[in-house]
């Protein structure tokens, strides 16, 4: 058979895949409402509404999905030797090292005792939930100043309702009670119990050991404000609890501390009204040490004396271009991470502020989980990369080096990987930083290109480690991270080019990105797919409207389709400071202009597209993304697949127990991707 006859039945029978495609239909009915001098029209309001209609919907998009899959090859074999690795980052807690991982029981908490030794399981997800089916996502973990007693947050089956147990380190079970509808992930120890927040509650609750959570004391009440929000902390060995309110509103700040060695039990200003974020970081016998964020753009570290509480003195000094990220201060150095863009650097200090010594650390690698004992000669941070795991590495004063604790052994040769960062210029001229990942022989011309961003609410998109990426990259794939504004790569400023009435511009550097790729030949709209989660489902969902010409393929997980819908439920200040708020006409403008939703045409047969979600996504419900995902394949024009997949008993964060279910997602959206790049 020669080539010529080969290609024309291949395109024969993807021409018959394409005009056979049947999508699940869904009965659109008019539904309208008025935001601002804005009529709009939802047709598949009726999504919304759980009733036989709707069920028998999401039942045909079971069965829809099932059939495309069926046509793809397996590859979890192959991302079960990527994976087949032993965690090597942990939690110095107290005297032990803990970390949060897979075994043979599930997901659970293991431990070890020192670095040397194995790591053995002491929580298994059956220990907590105590159910069968029933999932746990261990949020954090914090243990007691006697190093007796782990205190755990944890979530069950995706909700973002959060419980926390206690277990006994020495007696190796839980204690009997269990905390329940709390608000924040926080544990804060201290003497025989912690401090903690409850659900819709603007107070602070101090929970006594071996005691019922009806029992507990209220330590910090103030008046309910629906836009305030508040943290807490507790610093110097113990000795002060810190409590900072943010009014969302006015975006301003009120810190007041309670000195808990004093008999009187009042809370004190620390600073009030103040403009910026405060971060508490640590406090001596008469230091408290904060980071916050200088000419609204530079993050700082600053210590104050409560007794003088109006001086601010900068710690160490500030680091030209240089986004501080983590502080860590121990007794004789303080050590702080900072981030360039994607590249990540850690500088060490001493007390008086002077820097004794720094690592630059290569490309495309993050630094996280600064610890140690405060008097060692010696501390330890983890280091990973895209592609390759998290590592504990033990850095020494003294030497002036670092080296990890233990190695990895991973099963792909990430040695002939390589990191390339660019800058390209946005639609207003501003310079947009990404890394491009590939293997050293894969030429960057027409190659299968994977673009993905994050670029919401001033957060930075760390380098953790993905083994689809990894297998994607040695099938002779392209990956390309772009850090664009809206993120916290580059500071707050660079988070403010991309909120509120500005957040057009996030969309459009992620389509900035998109268009260099092509026009310089990296790549063409055949092998071009784009994939975000959350905050960057919704950059992809507007690129994907916006500009369908420039893609083949699009995967969008947990993503706000409809964002305006979004937020009119959620009535959220936090989120309208994000994305705008549609009370304001000028951003209502704005936001109409980027909802995905809205943007979809009739005429144009759209790129394919996989949307992922989850049944108890309270941050996203699933039925923002069933809405788009009725509107694409009601369409007439539209031949390429239009997916639909609910992963049930999950939210936002996902919800699997164990190592196969935790890889079902990314071996459904690699098998997806494989298939309408060509690579399969």
């Amino acid at each position: 058979m020669n080539k010529l006859l080969i290609v024309l039945l291949f395109l024969s029978f993807n021409l018959c895949y394409s005009q056979e495609i049947a999508f699940p239909k869904f009965q659109k009915k008019d539904s309208t409402y008025t935001l601002g001098n804005k009529l709009i029209n939802d047709e598949f309001f009726e999504l919304e509404h759980t009733n036989e209609t709707s069920k028998k919907w999401l039942k045909e998009q079971e069965t829809f999905f099932k059939k495309y899959m069926n046509q793809t090859p397996s590859i979890r074999e192959r991302f079960n030797k990527i994976n087949s690795f032993e965690s090597k980052n942990f939690l110095l807690l107290g005297d032990r090292y803990f970390t949060v991982m897979y075994g043979s029981d599930g997901l659970g908490i293991y431990c070890k005792k020192s670095l040397s030794k194995s790591v053995t399981p002491i929580i298994t997800n059956d220990d907590i939930v105590l159910e069968k089916g029933k999932f746990a996502n261990i949020r954090t973990m914090q243990v007691s100043a006697n190093n007796e007693y782990l205190a755990y947050s944890y979530a069950t089956n995706g909700s973002e309702q959060l419980k926390i147990k206690v277990f006994d380190l020495k007696e190796n079970k839980h204690l009997p009670e269990v905390l329940d509808t709390i608000s924040s992930d926080e544990v804060q120890w201290y003497k025989d119990g912690f401090f903690y927040k409850k659900e819709n509650s603007q107070k602070i609750f101090y929970h006594q050991l071996f005691t019922n959570q009806e029992k507990d004391s209220i330590i910090f009440s103030s008046k309910k404000v629906k836009s305030a929000v508040f943290n807490f902390k507790v610093v110097n060995n113990q000795n002060y609890l810190i409590v900072t309110q943010n009014n969302l509103a006015t975006k301003l700040q009120n810190v007041y501390y309670l000195n808990l060695k004093s008999s009187e039990k009042i809370f004190l200003p620390l600073i009030i009204k103040h403009q910026g974020d405060i971060d508490f970081i640590d406090a001596n016998d008469t230091l408290i040490y904060f980071t916050c964020k200088k000419d609204n753009s530079t993050n700082c570290l600053f210590f104050i004396k409560p007794s003088n509480p109006k001086t601010w003195n900068l710690a160490i000094p500030v680091q030209e271009n240089e986004l501080l990220s983590l502080v860590k201060i121990f007794n004789s150095h303080i050590v702080a991470s900072y981030k360039k863009g994607p590249n990540s650097l850690l500088r060490i200090f001493n007390l008086s502020g002077e820097l004794a010594s720094g690592i630059n650390l290569p490309l495309g690698y993050s630094i996280s989980n600064i610890q140690g004992f405060r008097d060692a000669e010696s501390f330890y941070f983890d280091l990973g990369s895209i592609l390759y795991p998290y590592i504990t590495y033990e850095y020494n004063y003294k030497k002036e080096k670092y080296a990890a604790v233990a190695n990895i052994l991973v099963n792909f040769d990430f040695k002939n990987i390589e990191y390339n960062y660019k800058e390209i210029e946005a639609k207003d001229s501003k310079k947009i930083p990404i890394i491009i990942c590939k293997k050293k022989e894969t030429v960057l011309s027409g190659s299968p290109t994977l673009l993905e961003s994050y670029g919401g609410y001033g957060i930075s998109y760390e380098n953790e480690f993905s083994s689809p990426i990894v297998d994607f990259i040695e099938r002779g794939g392209v990956y390309v991270r772009a850090y664009i504004r809206g993120g916290g790569e580059l500071g707050e400023d660079w988070h403010k080019q991309g909120s509120g009435i500005n957040k057009s511009n996030t969309f459009n550097d992620f389509i900035s990105v998109a268009k260099f790729l092509v026009d310089s030949g990296y790549t063409n709209p055949n092998k071009l797919a784009i994939k975000g989660g959350s905050h960057g489902g919704l950059v992809v969902g507007v690129a994907y409207s916006l500009e369908p010409k420039l893609f083949k393929a699009a995967i969008c997980n947990a993503a706000p389709l409809d964002i305006l819908n979004l937020l009119l439920k959620t009535k959220s200040i936090f989120q309208n400071n994000e994305y705008g708020d549609f009370r304001n006409q000028n951003e209502l403008d704005s936001l109409v202009k980027y909802n995905p939703y809205y943007n979809i045409k009739d005429s144009i047969n759209y790129p394919s597209l996989f949307i992922y979600a989850s049944e108890n996504d309270e941050r996203v419900p699933f039925i923002n993304q069933a809405k788009f995902a009725a509107l694409m394949q009601n369409r007439e024009r539209q031949k390429n697949p239009i997916l639909f997949f609910l992963e049930k008993n999950a939210g936002h964060y996902g919800a699997e127990n164990t190592y196969e279910e935790a890889m079902d997602k990314h071996i459904l959206e690699s098998k997806f991707l494989y298939k309408e790049l060509g690579m399969d």
